[in-house]
């Protein structure tokens, strides 16, 4: 049941009263524009209307804000507009400096202090994300996976691990990271065997 809007004041019944279109009818991109023109379309205003017409248009500038707000709600409730999904800011260069940073620095690692090391922002065994990560550079790819091999990763790190206990907290993760980085290069390279195979159109 539709809601009843004989209380309202004229102007709002004519917002509230925008036409549907319906799903398989008319492009409703088109509707928009004709119920626009014959709201706002104004006459020729002559001399004598001049200070009329001055006077009213802040008004008319506040109900065209107005249609402006209720045309983009309907069309986003249409699936015809949408809110984009910022894309996700490459965070490469900014690990890598990071990563520098953590091997350039001499503080013993401890239990306590392992949330410094720079891990990869990529959740674990997320190949599509860890890919997106690196922009689908085969390069970048392969220097992280050289980086986090456990051993070359352990030999640099050696004179900081301040004990046993340090390197076997550090070994799950970072096995789990390698890991992550072997499937990323497999899949990137299966990714540009089915492009240099696929058939062309």
């Amino acid at each position: 049941m539709f809601p009843n809007f004989s209380f309202c004041p004229n102007k709002i019944v004519v917002f509230l009263g925008f036409a549907e279109v319906d799903d398989e009818g008319e492009d409703p991109f088109d509707a928009i524009r004709a119920e626009y023109e014959s709201r706002y379309s104004r006459p020729t205003v002559n001399t004598h209307h001049r200070l009329s017409a001055t006077s009213s248009a802040a008004n008319v500038e506040r109900e065209r804000r107005q249609f402006f707000q209720r045309h983009a709600e309907g069309l986003r409730k249409r699936g015809f507009l949408f809110t984009p999904t910022p894309p996700r800011k490459s965070q490469l260069s900014d690990f890598l400096s990071q990563w520098q940073a953590f091997l350039a620095d001499q503080e013993p690692l401890t239990l306590c202090n392992l949330s410094h090391i720079p891990w990869l922002p990529v959740p674990e065994g997320d190949v599509p994300d860890l890919l997106r990560f690196v922009g689908h550079n085969f390069a970048s790819l392969r220097q992280l996976q050289v980086d986090w091999h456990p051993d070359r990763f352990f030999s640099r790190l050696a004179l900081r691990l301040t004990s046993e206990e340090v390197r076997q907290a550090l070994t799950d993760r970072v096995n789990a990271t390698s890991q992550l980085l072997n499937e990323g290069i497999a899949e990137l390279r299966r990714l540009r065997v089915d492009t240099k195979t696929a058939p062309s159109s």
